[in-house]
């Protein structure tokens, strides 16, 4: 039995390997989309509570909306293909919808000083000029 530890002991390490490595492909990526996903969800947050102060609101308001559904359905797309366990980008993704990084501001002089401090969100959004997570997420992973 002496003789078969270091056999035994070896091959416990072997198989715990995998999933090592697996938590430390997890634990990057999921550390690089998430700094990412934090940005550009805060930045459409504020996107997305701006149009409240112009005409057409309900209809920027889905734009937004369907444009960041999108974005998300493409960064989870790109997150599996490199490997992050679907558990993981469950949970990450979850926790930038929409309704949740919008500031819930409502009364409208406060939304109005909020949309000012922000700037021209519509000009920045028409011009592309905003983070996609998946394009930032490409980028910086051809960076390394």
């Amino acid at each position: 039995m002496r003789r078969l530890a270091p056999v035994l002991a070896c091959i416990a390490l072997a198989a715990a390997a995998p999933a090592a490595a697996q938590n430390d492909r997890d634990s990057q990526l999921g550390g690089l989309a998430e700094d990412i996903l934090r940005t550009a969800a805060l930045e459409r947050g504020s996107f997305a509570a701006c149009p409240a102060t112009g005409p057409d609101a309900a209809e920027a308001q889905g734009l937004l909306r369907r444009g960041w559904e999108l974005d998300i359905a493409e960064t989870r797309k790109l997150l599996l293909e490199h490997g992050l366990s679907e558990g993981h980008v469950t949970a990450l993704l979850a926790r930038f919808s929409l309704d949740k990084v919008r500031p819930g501001i409502t009364e409208p002089a406060a939304l109005g000083a909020y949309c000012a401090a922000v700037g021209d969100w519509l000009t920045r959004y028409l011009q592309f000029r905003y983070i996609t997570p998946q394009a930032e997420i490409r980028r910086r992973l051809a960076q390394r």
